[in-house]
């Protein structure tokens, strides 16, 4: 009987905790100020929250986690584990894809197109979550703020140029492919899209003359 009780306990606390991560992933990109970037939990409960339940899913799949004293080397896998790690992430960063704008229509109001805009917005994210969790990715922190996708939406859509600029050190690492898909929806081909390597300095002539070949094959000027 207290070994019951205790389990119905740990589950309520379990759906305690799911109700507030609903709650915070209902509520994420409202009331936040324009131009306040939202890579992480914006509230300290909802950063709590979200830490508990990920330790509740640790317990489970690995149990309890082991306390050591002292410096100890810790080791993540082989070098051809981590080079096939890598590999797969490359091999599955068009997960990480631009949220679509959806459609204005002619007589829709401006809180019509707002609500549109956050549904899509939220369909984008659970759908990312989903895919990463399905597939054993982790998601690197990304923006959380719609005030932020609702400005490269409108500069997508007013501009025929538009400058992606990466770093130099690992530019194709950086590269946000679909950044050039979703200009070519939106412009019917008619909008280009710009690659400017920032910190070009830290490469040779060479290894600059090598990426410029390489982009150019894949038809990114």
């Amino acid at each position: 009987a207290v070994g019951k009780g205790i389990e119905n306990e740990k589950a309520r606390h379990a759906e305690k905790l799911r109700a507030q991560a609903d709650k915070l992933a209902a509520k994420m990109g409202v009331g936040i100020a324009t131009g306040a970037s939202v890579l992480e939990q914006s509230s300290l409960d909802d950063l709590i929250a979200t830490i508990e339940m990920k330790k509740e899913a640790w317990a489970d799949d690995t149990g309890e986690a082991e306390f050591v004293k002292g410096p100890r080397l810790i080791s993540y896998g082989s070098p051809n584990e981590l080079l096939m790690a890598e590999q797969n992430a490359v091999d599955r960063r068009e997960l990480m894809s631009i949220p679509r704008r959806p459609a204005w229509e002619e007589g829709m109001s401006i809180d019509e197109l707002a609500d549109l805009e956050m549904q899509a917005f939220l369909d984008w994210r659970r759908e990312l979550q989903t895919t990463a969790e399905s597939e054993g990715l982790h998601l690197t922190p990304y923006e959380r703020n719609l005030d932020f996708w609702r400005q490269l939406w409108r500069c997508v859509e007013r501009s025929d140029l538009l400058v992606q600029i990466v770093d130099a050190r690992d530019p194709d690492f950086y590269l946000c492919r679909d950044l050039a898909t979703y200009i070519d929806e939106v412009g019917h081909g008619e909008k280009r899209m710009l690659l400017l390597c920032n910190k070009a300095d830290f490469l040779s002539s060479e290894l600059r003359l090598k990426w410029k070949t390489y982009f150019e094959s894949q038809g990114i000027d």
